[in-house]
């Protein structure tokens, strides 16, 4: 079980923030007990985490219900440790830019070397042609773009979700994580510029055909919406190296906790490769994941994304717990553990 999975289930078991309607939990649950069953949906979905998993699964409850608001705090962003949470990592922002008679509030944004979040909320009270088809639409997708305040674009690689359309008071929630090109593209980051030039509407199409699209576009707002914000603290946050302990076959250099990952450096991306064939070839799962152990407690993490530098990759896990205690191993099947110890 994932730090995803267990912070889950700790908010489902009676948090007092995280009060809902049973009919509400009941769906989460539901949601949470298919996505453990089904492992291959898991893997497809693990880019995302399980907790953008379940809101995919759960559908619904968060899109057109009221009561999933009171889960949206927690849910929405990763699961940061408070080390990192008291040292200000996710920072209250609060900026409104307003356009088109939208108003749109950019409050978190988090950020180290590997990944930048934020969260947005969007009040389009006011704007009659999103108010008239809100109806229409599954959800509403604000055309982002991030840029450096150097000019440089950052969003190469990112995942989004609305996890709450509140057509009541006709507001959205929506939570974006982006991913730089390259291992540590963030790194030199002062500050950022985050604009939004059109929000969409996604139709709902009714009882859709296999293997045609079933989504249709309609563009209901284009203005300007346009946030600057320092990164004065982002150093801070700065990766915290991991050596290898113990021999390994495995080429494994190092590893780097960050706060919204830990990574792990090949050093020798061919003789990885080589070695995961070989494997294959003798009828062996080449899946690997991060085992830390903490606090008398064992969480495993999936490999989430890559980079490859000529013959080096990074492999990066949502192991989020950065400066914590514990004690971390990358497992392969047919290789001894590699056995991870912070660098002196």
């Amino acid at each position: 079980m994932t730090e995803f999975e267990q912070q889950l289930k700790k908010a489902l078991k009676g948090d007092a923030k995280m009060a809902m309607e049973p009919e509400v939990r009941g769906k989460i649950e539901a949601a949470y007990g298919k996505i453990r069953k089904q492992q291959k949906r898991r893997r497809l979905l693990g880019r995302l985490g399980i907790v953008a998993a379940v809101l995919l699964v759960a559908g619904g409850i968060f899109s057109q219900t009221a009561p999933g608001a009171s889960a949206l705090a927690f849910i929405q962003m990763k699961f940061f440790p408070q080390s990192v949470l008291q040292d200000n990592f996710v920072r209250e922002e609060n900026l409104v830019a307003v356009d088109q008679d939208v108003s749109v509030t950019l409050e978190r944004i988090y950020v180290d070397d590997i990944e930048l979040g934020f969260t947005l909320t969007i009040d389009y009270s006011k704007n009659q042609e999103m108010v008239k088809n809100e109806d229409l639409v599954r959800e509403f997708w604000p055309k982002i773009s991030i840029k450096t305040t150097e000019g440089v674009t950052l969003d190469e690689g990112s995942m989004s979700i609305t996890p709450h359309l509140d057509t009541a008071n006709h507001v959205m929630f929506y939570f974006m994580a982006a991913h730089p090109a390259n291992f540590a593209g963030y790194a030199t980051i002062a500050g950022l510029n985050i604009t939004i030039d059109k929000i969409s509407g996604f139709e709902k199409i009714e009882n859709p055909q296999p293997g045609l699209s079933t989504v249709e576009v309609l563009a209901v707002a284009k203005g300007n919406w346009n946030f600057t914000v320092a990164n004065k603290d982002m150093e801070k946050f700065a990766g915290i190296s991991y050596k290898q302990k113990n021999q390994s076959e495995l080429p494994v250099a190092e590893g780097i906790a960050y706060p919204s990952g830990f990574v792990v450096k090949i050093s020798d991306a061919e003789k990885r490769s080589a070695l995961l064939r070989q494997r294959a070839k003798e009828g062996k799962d080449n899946s690997q994941r991060l085992r830390v152990e903490q606090n008398g407690e064992t969480n495993y993490y999936e490999w989430n994304r890559g980079y490859q530098e000529g013959n080096i990759t990074y492999g990066i896990f949502d192991y989020t717990g950065y400066k914590e205690d514990a004690n971390i191993y990358l497992e392969q099947e047919g290789f001894d553990d590699v056995v991870f110890q912070v660098a002196q």
